[in-house]
């Protein structure tokens, strides 16, 4: 088993050429991937996940498009009077088919029990990013390294006891963010549940000059109203000789430094 430690960080640009790092106006998507170290059963806890130091960071040119994915349940209320009216018309209608069958005539019993439509539940934030990533000059370190290295974080490991078969480390958990504009993208603990790319040739030295990278990350916390609070509005910054100096705490943020 190959322990992962916070001196094994890496970071990831890509690209990491210009004209990109000097555009004062891309938007960056900031992955972070953090060893999960303790879970809660309560899922509302304040701090449902525990999770160490940083291990590796992602930073991709944000795609043309991208999918957020969330859907709310809505069910009919089922209660004690509901159920009972159910089996009034159930046996309205068993009536009038014994008088059917005695006098060969009957009719058909029209009805239907109403309901107020209730909520149930919140499907988990999702986002789904399809990344283009195509370089020339080093394959190995721009394209196919960082997504073996994605493919390879969103998997579990072996325990240190090989003995109890059950045992087990489970996947990194992720930050996920946009950058500069953090109200835009943000998932403070998200599973990566989905990593698919697609190589494209011509091989150079044995490596694909072109990938089609999809990632989809699931938060692993409800979804509440505050899931949202403050993030519906665009963060204005000042901008000042390529620093960036975000209003609420006048933090330097240096553009391709994140």
């Amino acid at each position: 088993m190959s322990e992962i430690t916070s001196e094994t960080k890496k970071s990831y640009k890509i690209p990491s050429f210009s004209p990109y790092n000097e555009f004062t106006d891309a938007l960056w998507i900031v992955i972070e991937a953090y060893k999960l170290t303790s879970q809660k059963t309560n899922s509302r806890n304040k701090k449902p996940v525990e999770k160490s130091s940083l291990i590796s960071e992602f930073v991709f040119l944000a795609p043309v498009t991208f999918a957020v994915s969330m859907s709310h349940t809505w069910e009919p209320y089922e209660s004690i009077i509901s159920r009972f009216a159910g089996v009034v018309l159930k046996a309205k209608q068993n009536v009038y088919d014994l008088y059917s069958t005695a006098t060969g005539s009957g009719k058909v019993v029209w009805g239907r029990v109403d309901t107020p439509l209730v909520y149930v539940d919140s499907e988990r934030l999702n986002y789904i990013f399809n990344f283009d990533i195509s370089y020339k000059v080093d394959n190995e370190h721009e394209i196919t390294e960082p997504i073996m290295k994605l493919l390879e974080l969103s998997s579990p490991d072996f325990a240190s006891d090989q003995i109890d078969i059950t045992n087990l480390i489970p996947p990194c958990i992720f930050k996920v963010r946009s950058h500069p504009n953090t109200n835009y993208i943000y998932i403070e603990n998200a599973a990566l549940t989905s990593v698919q790319p697609t190589y494209y040739a011509p091989f150079t030295s044995g490596y694909p000059s072109k990938c089609e990278l999809t990632l989809q990350f699931t938060s692993v916390e409800p979804t509440f109203k505050n899931t949202f609070s403050g993030r519906s509005k665009v963060d204005v910054r000042e901008v000042s000789g390529g620093v960036m100096i975000k209003p609420d705490t006048k933090t330097s943020i240096v553009h391709g430094k994140f």
